[in-house]
C-alpha cells in the first residue's frame, strides 16, 4: 500500500493513493462482478421508483429543471448530471435492497456500508462524459476501492477496532 508523503501536498497524496490503477480492475472476474453489481443496483432504482421519496425528490429536480444531460433510471427523461445523481441514489437507496460489504464487528458479522452508493454516479458520469461501458465498470470498481480504503483509513484515524 502506498503511504502518504509529506513532501507532498496532502490532496495530491490522496488523489494518487485513492486513484491509482489497478491492473486488477480490469480482470475478467471482476468485471463480471460490476456487470451484476449495476443489474443489481438498476433493479434497486427501478424498484425504488415507486416509493414516495422517490416521487418526492423527482418531482423536485423536474421543478427545478437542468440540462438533459443523464437518464433517469426507469424513464426516458434526462436531467442534469447532478440531479440525475441525485434521483437516482435516492431510488436505488429508498427501499435499503442495494448491496453491501460485511465487516466484523465485535465477533460478529455486520453492515459495513453501502459501496454501490457510488453506481448511480458512475452510471451518470459515464453517459455525460460518453464513456465506454467498460471505463464506468473500471470506476465503479475504482469507486468500491476507494470506499473500502477510506473506511479503512478512518477506523485507522479514529482508533476504531478493524
Amino acid at each position: 500500500m502506498h503511504k502518504f508523503s509529506e513532501s507532498r501536498p496532502s490532496i495530491q497524496a490522496l488523489a494518487d493513493w485513492s486513484l491509482r490503477d489497478e491492473p486488477a480492475y480490469h480482470a475478467d472476474l471482476v468485471m463480471r462482478q460490476s456487470r451484476l453489481l449495476v443489474l443489481d443496483t438498476i433493479g434497486c432504482a427501478i424498484a425504488g421508483t415507486r416509493s414516495d421519496v422517490a416521487a418526492a425528490v423527482l418531482d423536485f429536480v423536474l421543478d427545478s429543471g437542468g440540462v438533459p444531460q443523464c437518464t433517469i433510471i426507469g424513464s426516458h427523461l434526462k436531467t442534469s448530471l447532478t440531479n440525475a445523481v441525485l434521483v437516482n441514489g435516492v431510488k436505488v437507496r429508498c427501499l435499503d435492497l442495494n448491496d453491501v460489504i460485511f465487516i466484523q464487528k465485535e465477533g460478529k458479522l455486520s453492515v459495513g456500508g453501502h459501496p454501490s452508493d457510488n453506481i448511480p454516479v458512475a452510471l451518470s458520469t459515464g453517459e455525460m462524459t460518453d464513456r465506454t461501458l467498460e471505463e464506468v465498470l473500471v470506476a465503479i470498481m475504482i469507486g468500491y476501492e476507494l470506499f473500502s480504503r477510506l473506511r479503512e483509513a478512518v477506523k485507522r484515524c479514529t482508533g476504531q477496532p478493524k
